[in-house]
């Protein structure tokens, strides 16, 4: 109450020069009551001066209104300048109730705000901004009508967020939901998920919202979610959520066949995937391998069992790596084998002749092929025999040997299936590809009809001959003249005559 006082006590001091000059005017003229119109003329003068006065004290605002947002912990700083401050003094209040300075003076008891002054006019400063610091500020000049300029203050407040649970566990095929919780932040922070070290299922790197619901979850889901929370802060806020789905275990396998030779060493790796963690025995031609008599090593989900001296009757054969828990189990089958590879056919499926094929094939094997087992039949005959041929082999490169074979006696426009086998010192490889061809169709030539003998134009049939089945004699032209008709009837013309005069002569 004290400081309004004050201040309306300058204002009054501001505006109350000229009612004081008046005054003085007013006893000059009781003294000089005589002068009636040199009364009228000093006080016309008077008045005039004292509107210039008044005219010319009348600041203007050279700061415009501002509307800041600034991250809690800055600083605040709000400037108030005029064109000519001329002994009016600035004020400052917040949510224009709450006054903070007058003039260059700090009316708070707080060691954050300071006021910085300038030749026409001066600045508020609040360092350490806080959430509370936020709102409207007015600085006012103590002018007659009291003119003011508004700047308004956001502070943005750090967001915090909270995801839960923090863990989660669900079997396969049921649905997980993730929740998160803006519990700080101004503005109110926006919320939304990432995966730590993948994207979603649907493609996307991150899905808005407070919550996360994932449908039908398989062992892919399994990770962590990590909710944001961001409002325009230095950086978002985070929580995280660890997602377990437990499902039974899944073997990927990193080769079906692994060819070998006499001596080599093997290393037949499985990668399990299983949750809760699975217990992974091997077995070889379906028998239990004593862990104690083999070299079985584990990394992680990585499995992997070592064979030495490979060329033995006790190295060869089927290797199983089989996993299980208490949701289910799952295993693989791979050959460890010296027969050669599967072949890889190079002629091409359309063929060129239409009663045979010419077959091109390789393959790979680390000892020498003795001979090739070829077999063929035409697909629709799927249950019936194999035609079968062999042929020698060819090494072409370094453990590649070729292939060729022609197969006669086909049927033409007709697609058969081949597969070839592949004989080396470790027996007969398995028939684990197949290649089809097509013979070419033969060609049948058209018979091509002869064209129809034109028609006598302007004969026409008779009913006789429209009635007949036979085909119809052609009419062939008259070759006869007019001329010719005409010396017919002078001929027949003179033997009528004869008769004629022979018949009256007689009379």
């Amino acid at each position: 109450m004290k400081w309004l006082i004050l201040v309306a006590g300058l204002t009054l001091v501001s505006t109350g020069s000229a009612r004081y000059e008046g005054l003085e005017d007013y006893e000059d003229y009781q003294s000089d009551y005589d002068s009636q119109y040199a009364y009228e003329d000093n006080s016309y003068e008077q008045v005039n001066k004292s509107a210039e006065e008044v005219q010319r004290r009348n600041p203007k605002f050279v700061t415009t209104e501002k509307v800041m947002m600034l991250n809690e912990g800055g600083t605040v700083k709000l400037p108030c300048h005029v064109d000519n401050l001329d002994g009016f003094m600035i004020i400052w209040k917040k949510d224009e109730q709450d006054m903070i300075a007058l003039g260059d003076k700090v009316l708070k008891a707080d060691s954050r705000i300071k006021i910085e002054s300038t030749p026409n006019g001066n600045s508020l400063i609040i360092s350490l901004a806080e959430a509370s610091d936020a709102g409207r500020y007015v600085c006012q000049l103590n002018t007659p009508d009291l003119r003011i300029l508004t700047h308004t203050v956001n502070i943005r407040v750090p967001p915090v967020v909270s995801a839960s649970p923090t863990k989660l566990e669900v079997n396969a095929g049921q649905s997980a939901v993730l929740r998160c919780t803006a519990e700080k932040g101004e503005p109110k922070p926006e919320l939304y998920w990432t995966r730590k070290t993948r994207l979603f299922r649907s493609g996307e790197a991150k899905i808005l919202g407070d919550t996360l619901e994932l449908a039908s979850v398989d062992r892919h889901d399994t990770g962590h979610y990590i909710c944001h929370g961001d409002n325009g802060w230095n950086h978002p806020a985070n929580s995280t959520v660890q997602l377990q789905v437990l499902h039974k275990p899944e073997i990927e396998q990193q080769e079906l066949f692994i060819h070998t030779h006499k001596g080599a060493e093997v290393e037949v790796t499985c990668i399990v995937h299983a949750a809760p963690a699975p217990t992974v025995e091997w077995y070889r031609n379906g028998q239990l391998l004593d862990p104690t008599n083999s070299v079985i090593g584990t990394r992680g989900n990585r499995h992997t069992l070592y064979i030495n001296n490979i060329g033995n009757k006790n190295t060869h054969g089927k290797y199983m790596c089989r996993a299980v828990n208490n949701l289910g189990e799952s295993s693989k089958v791979t050959v460890v084998s010296g027969v050669a590879k599967a072949v890889h056919f190079t002629s091409d499926r359309m063929g060129s002749q239409t009663d045979r094929f010419n077959l091109i094939w390789w393959t790979e094997s680390n000892s020498n092929v003795e001979e090739f087992r070829v077999q063929y039949r035409p697909v629709t005959m799927e249950e019936g025999e194999w035609r079968t041929e062999f042929t020698t082999a060819e090494e072409i490169s370094q453990n590649v040997f070729e292939g060729k074979l022609v197969l006669e006696n086909l049927l033409d426009g007709t697609e058969y299936n081949v597969r070839v086998e592949s004989k080396n010192i470790y027996g007969w490889s398995d028939h684990n590809q197949q290649f089809s061809f097509l013979t070419e169709k033969s060609k049948v030539r058209e018979v091509k009809p002869q064209k129809e003998l034109k028609q006598v134009e302007n004969i026409q049939p008779t009913a006789a001959e429209d009635v007949e089945d036979e085909p119809k004699p052609k009419y062939e032209p008259s070759v006869s003249t007019d001329m010719e008709s005409g010396s017919s009837l002078a001929v027949a013309s003179c033997f009528l005559s004869t008769a004629i005069l022979l018949r009256l002569g007689m009379s």
